[in-house]
C-alpha cells in the first residue's frame, strides 16, 4: 500500500476505519471512500517528485493506495494533444484527454488498475465484475498480468473482448442489472475481490489521475474548463475529486476548471436535475449527486446532447483527432458545442474535453459462448460449483 497513510471513510457520517477490503459504514451503511492525509501528501509532494516517477499512473503514488514502484501497470499517462481544427472552429484553446491510448482504449483501464492493485495487496487471488464491454476487457488484462484469476459477468453477446483478453467470462441471458444482482450473491459467497464491492472505493481512485496528468501536461495549471461524458456520474465526480486534491497538496493554484458533464438525450438524468436545480436520489455507490455537486461547485453544468446529434458530433471528432470516438465523446463535444454558444465557455477559454473510449473495443474471436438464465444456481453450475 501507500507510503502516505490513508484509510477508509464513510461518505455519509465520515466514520474512519482501517484500509481493508470495503464494506458499508459499520455505524450508518453508507458508502466508504478512501480518505488521505493531504498534509502529509503536501510534505513530501513536488513536480519533480512525480517526473521521477513511471511514465503511467502510478507517478501519483502519494495520492494513490498502492505504493509507486510496486505495481506493474501501465496504465495512464495517456496523451493531452491540442486539436488545431476545433479551435478555432469553436474560437477557444482546445485540448483532448485521450484516454483511447490506454492498452483497453478505455479509461476503464485506470479503475482496473487500481482494483488490481489492491486485490494484490490485500491477498485476494480472484478478482470479479460485471461488464458490457470496457471494464471487463480492463480487468481481465490487468488481471492476468497479476497472475490472478478475472471472472466477468457479461449480458448476452457482450463478453468477447474480455474472454479474449483471458478472464472467465459467464454471459448471462439477461440484462446488465440482472449480471449485477448475480456478482452480488456471489460476492456474499467467495472470497473474491469484487470491482463493485470490497474493491469499490480502491478501484474508483484510478479514474481522478486524469485531473492529475491534465494538470502536468499543461506546466501544473488548471484549464479553464473540462468536459467529459456522464454516466454513473463517477467519471465527472474523479475527475473534480483530483482536481481538489492537487490545489490542497499545493500542485495547483487557486484557480480550478468549471466541470461541464454530458449526458445524451437519450437517458439525461443528471442533465436534467441539473437544469430543474433539484438533485438525485442516490443509490448506496451512486455518484450522479456527486457529479451534480462538483458542476454545480465549479460554476459548469451537466448538459444534455440531443441524441440524435450524438453520432455526428462523434464523427467530427473522431475527424479531427483521426482516433475513432465513442458516443460519450460525441455527446462531450456536443457539450462543449452548447457551453460555447451559451458562454458557459467563453472566447479564449483553455479548455479540455477527456475521449473516454473509443466505439469499438479491439477486434477479437474466442469461442463462441452459450448463454445461461441469470441465476445463482446456473451459474455456480458454470464456475464447477455444486
Amino acid at each position: 500500500m501507500s507510503s502516505i497513510a490513508y484509510a477508509l471513510r464513510c461518505r455519509i457520517c465520515e466514520y474512519v476505519e482501517a484500509p481493508g477490503p470495503a464494506t458499508d459504514c459499520p455505524r450508518c451503511d453508507g458508502p466508504t471512500d478512501v480518505a488521505y492525509d493531504l498534509k502529509a501528501v503536501a510534505a513530501v509532494a513536488s513536480p519533480e517528485r512525480i517526473a521521477a516517477g513511471p511514465l503511467s499512473l502510478w507517478r501519483y503514488g502519494d495520492l494513490l493506495p498502492a505504493a509507486v514502484g510496486s505495481d506493474a501497470s501501465t496504465a495512464g499517462w495517456t496523451p493531452l494533444v491540442r486539436v488545431a481544427s476545433l479551435s478555432e472552429e469553436l474560437g477557444v484553446e482546445l485540448h483532448v484527454k485521450l484516454e483511447t491510448a490506454n492498452a483497453g482504449a478505455s479509461y476503464k483501464d485506470r479503475t482496473a488498475a487500481l482494483a488490481g492493485a489492491a486485490a494484490a495487496a490485500l491477498g485476494l487471488e480472484t478478482i470479479c465484475c460485471t461488464s458490457t464491454g470496457s471494464l471487463g476487457r480492463a480487468v481481465a488484462a490487468d488481471a492476468a498480468a497479476r497472475g490472478l484469476e478475472a471472472i466477468v459477468l457479461a449480458p448476452a453477446g457482450t463478453g468477447a473482448t474480455a474472454r479474449a483478453a483471458g478472464a472467465h467470462v459467464i454471459e448471462l441471458d439477461g440484462s446488465w442489472q440482472e449480471c449485477r444482482a448475480v456478482e452480488r450473491r456471489l460476492a456474499g459467497l467467495f472470497p473474491w475481490g469484487v470491482v463493485a464491492a470490497n474493491l469499490h472505493p480502491y478501484a474508483v481512485e484510478g479514474p481522478k489521475t486524469i485531473s492529475f496528468e491534465i494538470a502536468e501536461q499543461l506546466g501544473w495549471e488548471a484549464p479553464d474548463a473540462v468536459v467529459c461524458p456522464v454516466g454513473s456520474g463517477a467519471l465527472l465526480a474523479k475527475v473534480a475529486q483530483g482536481f481538489h486534491e492537487l490545489r490542497a497538496v499545493g500542485l495547483l493554484g487557486e484557480a480550478t476548471p468549471r466541470l461541464v458533464g454530458a449526458q445524451s438525450g437519450g437517458y439525461s438524468p443528471v442533465a436534467a436535475a441539473f437544469a430543474a436545480g433539484g438533485a438525485i436520489a442516490a443509490g448506496d455507490r451512486a455518484f450522479e449527486d456527486l457529479a451534480l455537486g462538483a458542476a454545480r461547485t465549479s460554476g459548469g453544468a451537466v448538459l444534455s446532447v440531443p441524441a440524435r446529434d450524438v453520432d455526428g458530433y462523434a464523427e467530427m471528432l473522431a475527424a479531427a483527432i483521426g482516433v475513432e470516438v465513442d458516443g460519450a465523446g460525441g455527446a462531450s463535444l456536443g457539450a462543449l458545442v452548447q457551453a460555447v454558444r451559451t458562454g458557459l465557455v467563453r472566447a479564449g477559454e483553455g479548455v479540455v474535453v477527456v475521449v473516454s473510449g473509443v466505439r469499438k473495443l479491439p477486434e477479437s474471436r474466442p469461442e463462441p459462448a452459450r448463454a445461461v438464465a441469470p441465476e445463482l444456481d446456473r451459474v455456480l453450475a458454470v464456475l464447477g460449483v455444486e
